[in-house]
């Protein structure tokens, strides 16, 4: 970014404000100055990054950590580590709007950054994007008396859901009847704010991050009984989220503080433990085979390392800065082995390969015009479900142009059929054997086949240089912030189930058909 005509370069390098100068968006010099003390707690004439958010969040350019340190890093002009006067004056002449932060951004962060500044400056926004057709829950879990913090499938009929006063039901969707109560209930410690939970199917078991306000902050419980199994070390601070591996022998936990523990889901002591994070870790996540653990913060990045060594100096195997376009990360969940699915306060979902981060994500998924809280992948990893803070649930293909890609080449197969066909009925009726109807009905259908290959082609086109997909179907419910979801896969007719948790008290279960939502794609 060009420089203010208010700033000026003394030789020293450093920048100085002409005294009296009003500074963007009306803040005189005594106000900003006023705004810096504010700040500088110690009185020695410079903040660190952390102060440098916090500034800059009072001063209406609200940003993550992760930014907040890039931003430190270049305008701290004799590279000493923190923000002089001079330096904070002369940032605050150039910067003080958000649409100034994207000079900080990467390229490939540009338009998610667009994005969100259209949708919090423009209300009809949301107006620009194709609305799913929706449909309400087949059925509606009542039996919390607090928010819905986290949901979690045992079998085809089972759910078990846990709320913010720490209180876990056991659900049992065979029973008949227009409203289910629940099979059982139990405390998850007492007086513990409850904020995760990860089951295990096979042991009947379920590990739960609280907030045991002096105790441990993570147990694990036996379902049928309630009984506490484990009370496992580690945290001090509240933990915010639970990953187990898919074979239920490690447990992966992140807290309030950043920090993130592993255990043996037999033994109390962590086996590796780490403050990996600046600011709230809000969701951990093992790779199936637990080789690889993923995290996601406050602080606005996403981390990759070995789900087998991390501490305070372990290097993440991979690392997404402004995974949230310089907002936090809300969570990341695994897609494949490669590929990794992310949302966040940017109001945007992403789909990123690990092998090529460089080039930012391989798919993007807009419409949300609220806050994107959670995102699941189904079970086949043919569609990304995700929630957000006002409540509207929406339903997505994971690789919606591949989809395009394959009905394009479909239609072109069809245009080489009809192409043949026509050939063929055209060489008998020159030879005398085939009426001109035959002819001309050949022709019709190549005709057609033409124009259905021409339409596909362009619309794949179209959908490739957008480079982003819409939402194919929507789940209503809820008013309130979503909180967790979780797929399920019907072993009895074929479809996908939805549950969904909510700041509403309730789960909603929503019965999809995989075959109609693939035949929904939105295109162009």
């Amino acid at each position: 970014w060009a420089p203010a005509s208010a700033a000026t370069m003394q030789p020293n390098g450093r920048a100085q404000v002409r005294k009296g100068t009003e500074l963007r968006q009306g803040i005189n010099e005594e106000e900003l100055r006023d705004v810096f003390d504010k700040f500088d707690f110690d009185g020695s004439g410079s903040i660190d990054e952390r102060e440098l958010q916090q500034a800059m969040r009072l001063l209406g350019v609200s940003c993550s950590l992760n930014t907040a340190t890039k931003v430190l890093r270049q305008i701290d002009i004799d590279s000493n580590g923190t923000i002089e006067w001079t330096e904070f004056q002369a940032f605050f002449s150039r910067v003080s709007d958000p649409e100034d932060l994207k000079d900080f951004l990467s390229q490939q962060c540009h338009r998610f950054f667009e994005y969100k500044q259209a949708v919090e400056s423009d209300p009809s926004f949301g107006k620009t994007f194709k609305i799913p057709p929706n449909s309400m829950p087949n059925r509606r879990l009542e039996g919390h008396n607090e928010s819905v913090e986290s949901i979690a499938w045992l079998s085809d009929d089972e759910l078990i859901s846990g709320s913010i006063d720490g209180e876990v039901l056991l659900w049992n969707l065979a029973t008949e009847g227009p409203r289910i109560r629940p099979q059982r209930r139990f405390q998850a410690g007492k007086r513990c704010a409850l904020y995760s939970m990860a089951t295990d199917s096979a042991s009947r078991s379920i590990t739960t991050g609280l907030d045991g306000r002096g105790a441990s902050n993570l147990r694990r419980f036996t379902i049928d009984d309630g009984e506490e199994k484990m009370a496992y070390e580690g945290h001090t601070a509240p933990v915010y989220c639970v990953g187990m591996s898919s074979d239920g022998m490690s447990v992966a936990s992140g807290s309030k503080s950043g920090e993130i523990c592993t255990h043996d889901i037999e033994s109390a002591a962590p086996l590796t433990h780490g403050k990996v994070h600046d600011n709230v870790v809000h969701s951990v996540a093992y790779l199936d085979d637990a080789t690889m653990l993923c995290s996601a913060s406050k602080d606005g990045t996403v981390k990759i390392f070995d789900g087998r060594s991390i501490s305070q100096s372990a290097r993440p195997m991979y690392l997404i800065e402004d995974a949230a376009t310089a907002g936090a990360v809300l969570q990341a969940v695994w897609h494949s082995q490669h590929q990794i699915v992310t949302c966040g306060d940017d109001y945007c979902i992403k789909r990123w390969d690990l092998r090529h981060l460089q080039n930012g994500p391989v798919q993007s998924y807009f419409g949300h015009t609220s806050i994107v809280r959670c995102v699941e992948s189904s079970p086949d990893r043919s569609f990304i479900a995700s929630g957000t803070k006002s409540g509207s649930v929406r339903i997505w293909i994971t690789d919606e142009v591949g989809k395009f890609q394959e009905k394009a080449m479909g239609a072109e197969l069809q245009l080489e059929v009809a192409k043949r066909e026509f050939e063929e009925i055209e060489a008998q009726f020159e030879s005398g054997s085939l009426p001109v109807d035959d002819l001309r009905a050949a022709k019709d259908r190549r005709s057609l086949a033409e124009s259905e290959a021409e339409a596909m082609r362009a619309s794949y086109g179209e959908l490739k240089r957008r480079g982003f997909s819409q939402a194919v179907f929507g789940c209503e419910g809820s008013k309130m912030p979503v909180t967790s979801l979780a797929w399920r896969p019907s072993t009895v007719d074929g479809k996908l189930r939805l549950a969904v948790g909510a700041q509403d008290q309730a789960v909603c279960i929503y019965d999809l058909d995989g075959e109609k939502l693939s035949a929904s794609t939105v295109g162009p």
